[in-house]
């Protein structure tokens, strides 16, 4: 059954979630759409409350499959969707009823994308009641890279919508290999070809931060894991495709690029050889992007130190870790 909106929930291991996820979607007025549910191998109980979910609810289809992460099940999802429009939204998140309703609602033949803003909150804090709609922007394509890089809307998938032509006829998905830092891949694909957005300035989507998430981990953890390597380098990709609107775009994804650089070498326990070089390398060539924002300046002096010494920035810098 045609669609006007295909929204795809990877589900992996939330047993304790998911309803309330689905609940949030449903309550909302707005109905022309399905929900592609996305069983990612769960062994909590999650795969047979999906199934319980799609006999409640006839717009869910689900999805069941081997492990193989979120870029692999949002992948899967595109694939199947059968809406005018695609959006995203995790698991153990909730929405504003009238989110989708709202974007839908701003999506016209020369709107590629549209955008709320979003809040990052705990459990605790959850609002999923309906938020009035009072502020929209259109932008064209170089706005839309300023808005989505600086402008609050983050370079996520989550609190936005997409053509399924855009992602079908570009071939745009999630790279298969990515571990983290998906989104940024995928939304710097997506804004090469997304000529006119339309912005909304309300919080619609709760992104809920949970003690164990990938995001909560990189903001608290002193120390990381090496799956975090891969997030300076899909800004990279980001800086190359930012450069191709205009040079201050460029310049600015560049230096959060060195940010991000000398924040994954710090917090990683025990960087290999070739990082090292490969961020000294980066960090020494474009340092000078952070002496444009004020946030900037203390990672402009860290990358001056580390431009100079390795040994000396990691006694300064990373003091407490193990070498």
């Amino acid at each position: 059954m045609a669609v006007s909106l295909s929204i795809i929930i990877p589900a992996y291991n939330v047993v304790s979630y998911l309803e309330d996820c689905i609940e949030s979607i449903m309550t909302g007025a707005y109905q022309d759409f399905e929900i592609l549910l996305i069983d990612d191998g769960s062994v909590d109980g999650t795969d047979s409350l999906c199934d319980k979910l799609a006999e409640k609810y006839s717009v869910i289809r689900v999805f069941h499959t081997t492990n193989s992460g979120v870029s692999n099940a949002r992948n899967l999802g595109i694939d199947h969707a059968s809406g005018q429009y695609v959006g995203f939204v995790d698991a153990d998140d909730v929405i504003s009823p009238n989110m989708f309703e709202a974007l839908v609602h701003c999506m016209r033949s020369d709107v590629d994308m549209t955008a709320c803003r979003f809040r990052r909150c705990s459990r605790d804090e959850l609002d999923a009641t309906e938020i009035p709609i009072t502020h929209q922007t259109i932008t064209n394509q170089t706005e839309t890279a300023q808005k989505v890089l600086t402008g609050g809307y983050g370079p996520n998938v989550i609190n936005k919508l997409f053509k399924a032509e855009v992602l079908k006829q570009n071939q745009i998905r999630f790279r298969r290999d990515c571990r983290t830092a998906e989104d940024v891949y995928f939304i710097s694909d997506y804004l090469i070809h997304c000529k006119k957005a339309v912005f909304l300035e309300e919080q619609l989507y709760n992104y809920v931060v949970n003690c164990g998430s990938i995001t909560n981990t990189f903001r608290e953890n002193r120390v990381i894991r090496d799956v975090y390597m891969n997030l300076p380098k899909s800004w990279r990709f980001c800086t190359e495709v930012m450069e191709s609107f205009s040079h201050e775009l460029g310049n600015q994804a560049r230096a959060r690029t060195v940010m991000f650089y000398q924040t994954v070498l710090r917090k990683l326990e025990k960087p290999d050889s070739n990082y090292i070089d490969e961020t000294i390398a980066y960090v020494k060539k474009n340092k000078s992007a952070l002496l444009h924002y004020k946030w900037g300046y203390k990672y402009y002096i860290s990358g001056l130190v580390l431009s100079i010494s390795y040994p000396l920035w990691s006694k300064i810098f990373r003091r407490g870790l193990q070498q």
